[in-house]
């Protein structure tokens, strides 16, 4: 049985904003019991499974003596144990007297934090590993080059330059991971300070003008008249929209330009990105802020950018949004209210 219900705590800060509802295995021999937990994991909104298969699981509930059993079928998974003592295999364990809804779902939240940890891990290491292999190659080749006492000053100064954008690369890379890993977790934060909007689109535009000029786009950019200023933290607006404008560029080649604007909406500012690319396909667009989404049939990078986006906005007590314009392209709406500077 599948509980439909979402958990109030499946998009919680402290699960580091997941949209995915965590799934729970849950392994009784008591069908009376049986119900009896299922009806507190529905109450508190936890999505139960009954299946005689493993795999795929955020926690496995085993009520009764069968957690060593378990654990043979299943070496990773945290199995949370109920019974009159503690069970070996057991990753914790509640006591079946005094037992509760509300226990039950606190214990099994714990847990599901120790799993996401995990996964974190894993997917932190996977992806270094693979990454970082890129630019360090082309260091290390470059390293060969310069070694030759007979490469040419011209030469020599293209292989410095080859090593400086890896560097660059590989930092962004890390950087890219740390802000993710802190927005999953629930440890990211934001500090809000006043500053010039209009100074702040301006320099991202020029930041990115060498490489719209080189995909033969012109970047153009506008701000409404009465935006003065706004406090949020000026560095991750700043990173949200260099993640917009990059994104952008990877499918604006052959387009006319892409848009970046800011205009109000009552309180909040509203600043947008918009290309003359493709598109985003319809079945796309819900998951266009997920981690490790490489749509619009161009995979590229390790699809961090625009989840980032979402965890900043939202850090913000924004808003981002995707969609596609009536005459072509992709528009991305980053929502953010004016704020107030934050207490020192």
């Amino acid at each position: 049985m599948t509980w439909a219900a979402r958990p109030t705590w499946a998009t919680s800060p402290t699960l580091g904003g997941e949209t995915q509802l965590p799934r729970v295995l849950l392994v009784s021999v008591d069908e009376d019991r049986c119900a009896m937990l299922q009806g507190y994991m529905h109450d508190t909104g936890i999505e139960a499974v009954i299946d005689v298969s493993f795999g795929g699981y955020d926690c496995i509930v085993v009520d009764g003596d069968r957690a060593a059993v378990v654990r043979l079928r299943d070496a990773a998974t945290p199995i949370l144990f109920i019974g009159d003592s503690d069970e070996p295999g057991a990753t914790a364990w509640l006591p079946t007297s005094g037992l509760t809804a509300e226990l039950l779902a606190s214990r099994l939240l714990v847990l599901l934090r120790i799993a996401r940890a995990e996964r974190l891990r894993a997917d932190l290491l996977a992806v270094v590993s693979h990454q970082l292999r890129g630019p360090l190659s082309a260091i290390n080749v470059a390293l060969d080059a310069l070694d030759n006492e007979t490469v040419a000053g011209d030469v020599r100064a293209r292989y410095m330059a080859s090593m400086k954008r890896s560097i660059q690369k590989a930092d962004r890379l890390l950087d890219d991971l740390l802000t993710m890993h802190r927005i999953e977790v629930g440890t990211f934060q934001v500090r809000r300070t006043p500053f010039a909007l209009r100074a702040l689109l301006e320099q991202v535009a020029h930041d990115h003008e060498l490489v719209a000029d080189r995909a033969g786009v012109q970047l153009v950019w506008a701000v409404a008249a009465g935006i003065e200023s706004i406090s949020a933290d000026r560095y991750r607006v700043a990173q949200a929209l260099d993640n917009l404008i990059g994104n952008a560029l990877e499918y604006a080649i052959g387009s006319s330009q892409i848009e970046l604007s800011a205009s109000t909406d009552g309180e909040r500012v509203v600043v947008c990105v918009r290309d003359h690319g493709p598109g985003i396909p319809v079945d796309e667009l819900a998951h266009v802020f997920d981690r490790d989404w490489q749509g619009r049939s161009r995979p590229s990078g390790i699809g961090l950018g625009l989840a980032i986006v979402r965890g900043i906005a939202r850090a913000h007590d924004g808003d981002i949004t995707a969609t596609n314009a009536v005459d072509g392209g992709a528009v991305f709406t980053l929502s953010l209210p004016r704020g107030t500077p934050d207490a020192s």
